[in-house]
This record gives structure tokens, C-alpha cells and sequence, in this order.
């Protein structure tokens, strides 16, 4: 049984459609791939330049926001008519606000690299429990901590750390206007890459995500708590220093059933 010219010409005439075909779609993935750098590099430049003037707003307010707030302590010492007292707590209230924004905003804008050193995390995620136990004794959340005993030291900067375990947990505290449970977890594990991690948990029984919300939760700006005075920023923050520090954050939730935000951070 031997090969007809015919068939080897055939296979010839395949072989080439199909090269041909790899070529165009070689072609395609170039421009697809250009096309996602010139977009990367558009993002870039765009937070760049959102980075300066966050910078610079932050620092015309900062000043004018400490006179108002002197004013206002000299009249809570001057003043003891009650209802002038409330107004100027209301006012100081607000002032600590905006405080917060321009805290929040020159932290975005600044480039800050983080100082690594040998961490122990369960101290970190306790010290910053601590810190907020006011806020979760006032709305009656109960703290659940499930923090691995065995937990390796990561190479870590201990207060940029604090500043997410802070503002997740102060975001779960939001969440739950009429009290509930926040879950801590931390345990050893791998990722998908079979590296070595630490994979923190910050769960709450709140309100939860809704799918629109939760695809743009890590943008600047992009806040669901814009009448209560938020930013936006948070978690834009949280999630720049875990990628400084190497790891990654996700968030797991469903409108009514809570929110979970899974940290993982590599050790060696």
C-alpha cells in the first residue's frame, strides 16, 4: 500500500493553511499584546498623575483643617451652654473626618516601600484588634480569633500591616450596623503555585457585596459608604501594601451573607 502524490500534495496544502492560519492568529495576539501595554502604561501615567494631585490636595486641606480644629477646642474650654457644646462635637467630629481623608490620601499618593523585617503576624493582627476593641465593644461585635499556633515569622513591615488589619476590620465593623461576629483566621498553607503561605482571614456576618461592587472594591475612589464619608481609598491602600509585600488579597462575599477578605503572603 503505498502513498499517493495526491495525498502527500493534500497534507502539504493543510500543513500550509494551518501555518497560515497560526500566523494571523500570531498577528492578532501582537496587537492584542500591544494594545494591553499601551493600556497599562495610559493606567500608569493616569494614577501618576492621580498620585501628585491627591498629594497636593491633601496637604491645602491638612493645614487649615488644624486652625479649625484649635478654634474648636479653645471654645469647648471657653463654652458650657450645652447646646453650643454639641454643635462644636459635631464639629470636631467632622474635622477628624476630613482628617482622615487626607490621611488616607496622602497615603495613596505616596510610593511608600515597606521595611521588611522577621514579623511575628499574630501579634500584629492582636496589637491591631486592640486598637479598634472600642469600636466593636460600642456595636456589640464579638471577635472569633482562629489564629494558628505554629504561625512562621514573615518577612513583613509590622506598621503598614497594622494599617490593613485596621481597616479591614474597621470595614467589618461598617458592615454590621446592628452587631454580629468578625472571624480572624491564620494558618500555614500553599498556593496555587505549591509556594509556602500564611493565609489570613478577615470575616463578618454583615451585609456582604453585591457582584458590581465587589469587581471595582479595590479601585480608587470607588466606594459603596459615600454618606457616611468614605474615600474610596482603604482598601485601594490595603491591597498596594500586601502587593508590595509580595502576596495577594481577594474577597469572597454575597449581598446578606457577609464578607470574607483573604490575605496570603509568602515565607520561606
Amino acid at each position: 500500500m503505498g502513498i499517493h502524490m495526491n495525498d502527500i500534495d493534500k497534507t502539504k496544502e493543510q500543513l500550509i493553511n494551518e501555518l497560515s492560519e497560526l500566523r494571523k492568529q500570531y498577528v492578532e495576539l501582537k496587537k492584542a499584546s500591544a494594545a494591553l501595554e499601551r493600556a497599562r502604561l495610559i493606567q500608569s501615567q493616569t494614577m501618576s498623575s492621580l498620585g501628585v494631585l491627591s498629594a497636593g490636595v491633601a496637604h491645602e486641606i491638612k493645614n487649615p483643617l488644624s486652625i479649625i480644629l484649635q478654634g474648636i477646642e479653645l471654645m469647648e474650654v471657653s463654652s458650657s451652654k450645652e447646646g453650643v457644646v454639641d454643635i462644636l462635637a459635631m464639629m470636631k467630629d467632622a474635622v477628624f473626618r476630613a482628617s482622615r481623608i487626607t490621611k488616607d490620601l496622602l497615603t495613596f499618593s505616596r510610593e511608600n516601600t515597606p521595611t521588611l523585617k522577621e514579623t511575628d503576624l499574630a501579634q500584629v493582627i492582636n496589637e491591631s484588634l486592640s486598637l479598634v476593641d472600642h469600636i466593636f465593644s460600642l456595636k456589640q461585635i464579638n471577635i472569633v480569633g482562629k489564629l494558628s499556633d505554629d504561625l512562621p515569622r514573615v518577612r513583613a513591615d509590622s506598621n503598614q500591616m497594622k494599617q490593613v488589619f485596621i481597616n479591614l476590620f474597621t470595614n467589618a465593623a461598617e458592615a454590621m450596623r446592628e452587631g454580629g461576629t468578625v472571624t480572624v483566621t491564620a494558618d500555614i498553607s500553599e498556593n496555587f503555585n505549591k509556594e509556602k503561605i500564611v493565609r489570613i482571614a478577615v470575616a463578618d456576618s454583615g451585609c456582604g457585596i453585591s457582584e458590581e461592587d465587589k469587581q471595582r472594591v479595590f479601585d480608587p475612589f470607588y466606594t459603596t459608604k459615600r454618606k457616611s464619608g468614605g474615600t474610596g481609598l482603604g482598601l485601594s491602600v490595603v491591597k498596594g501594601i500586601i502587593e508590595k509585600h509580595r502576596g495577594s488579597i481577594r474577597i469572597e462575599s454575597e449581598p446578606g451573607k457577609g464578607t470574607n477578605v483573604i490575605i496570603e503572603l509568602p515565607y520561606s
